[in-house]
């Protein structure tokens, strides 16, 4: 009976040593697939020249945003910001410098920018900026802020100037059909804005027929 005994006690042990390896395994796998898992997230969801949140972001951001206004009418406003002068840039000074604009852009909306809000790099000199609980007056004075910040900008070395065009649009301005259709709006009033240069233009609903 004694020697059972002793002989349970030693299993026992020895259980309970593979359990506490299997527990540090079992800790250094979860931990080495959450590592993963961010350097995922960050492949597939972040600009890899800004740091910032890329399309693939911006839009699943979008769909959230438009979904909680519509069910709770909390509005939120949308900017699409573009960079009137990248090409000249570019061209007369080569890409580095084209890069160090497009980096301006996004430490500018750093600077004034709130927590919570998202900057989104959409491609090329296109940005988008969700401006979260906030109405019209709010986002353009937002979009004021930026085009000072971003005009007392240093860029060494670069002769040309450059400024960005905003396009503003508030959830609450119209009855979009979806969170594409506020994008578009939001597009449509930095077309105008590129037009003029230098400008901020806000969308405003047509006038029916």
């Amino acid at each position: 009976f004694v020697g059972q005994m002793i002989l349970l006690m030693q299993l026992y042990g020895k259980v309970a040593s593979w359990n506490e390896a299997l527990k540090n395994e079992v800790e250094k796998k979860t931990a080495d697939l959450k590592k993963k898992n961010a350097q995922l997230r960050k492949i597939t969801l972040i600009d890899p020249l800004t740091n910032t949140f890329n399309r693939r972001f911006f839009f699943q951001k979008l769909e959230e945003e438009f979904a909680r206004h519509q069910r709770y009418q909390v509005p939120f406003s949308l900017l699409s910001i573009d960079i009137d002068n990248l090409k000249p840039i570019n061209d007369t000074h080569g890409h580095l410098a084209g890069d160090a604009i497009i980096k301006g852009v996004v430490q500018a909306l750093r600077a004034i920018g709130r927590r919570g809000d998202a900057i989104c790099r959409l491609g090329g000199d296109e940005f988008a900026y969700i401006l979260l609980n906030s109405d019209t007056h709010g986002a353009h004075t937002f979009a004021q802020r930026l085009q000072e910040r971003f005009r007392k900008m240093e860029f060494k070395g670069i002769s040309i100037r450059p400024t960005v065009s905003i396009g503003v649009v508030n959830s609450a301005s119209a009855k979009f059909l979806d969170a594409v259709d506020l994008y578009r709006a939001a597009d449509e009033a930095l077309y105008k804005a590129k037009t003029q240069r230098d400008a901020i233009c806000i969308y405003e609903k047509p006038a029916p027929a």
